[in-house]
């Protein structure tokens, strides 16, 4: 699956989701950065000039230069999926035991660490 995204900020990123890995190419001078996931990728979700990638296991938060954030705790085995981002809390469900097996978290958009 091929996943495109551009946001227009202070960097202007084509972001493309191929395979284990993430993609970002700045348009304006072509310089390329790229994440490795793990595993397959699965969603970009832009959020307050974050990039927020799903993995089939975790999310990782990117600056809007490129630059990684964080990388989340495992929070599915098949599959991440984010519903809401709130008041700085990602609500999302991650799929544990497939093909219907989802439950749900919550994680703060600042570290990507458990919200209560």
């Amino acid at each position: 699956m091929l996943h495109l995204h551009c946001c227009n900020d202070l960097v202007r990123l084509l972001v493309v989701g191929w395979g284990h890995s993430v993609y970002l190419i700045n348009v304006d001078n072509g310089s390329l950065i790229t994440h490795s996931l793990g595993v397959y990728f699965g969603y970009i979700y832009a959020e307050n000039n974050q990039l927020l990638i799903a993995s089939g296991e975790r999310l990782w938060c990117i600056r809007r230069d490129g630059s990684l954030q964080w990388i989340s705790e495992k929070l599915g085995f098949d599959g991440v999926v984010v519903n809401d981002v709130t008041d700085g809390t990602i609500s999302g469900d991650g799929e544990w035991d497939p093909p219907r097996g989802w439950r749900p978290f919550r994680i703060s958009l600042d570290d990507g660490k458990r919200v209560k």
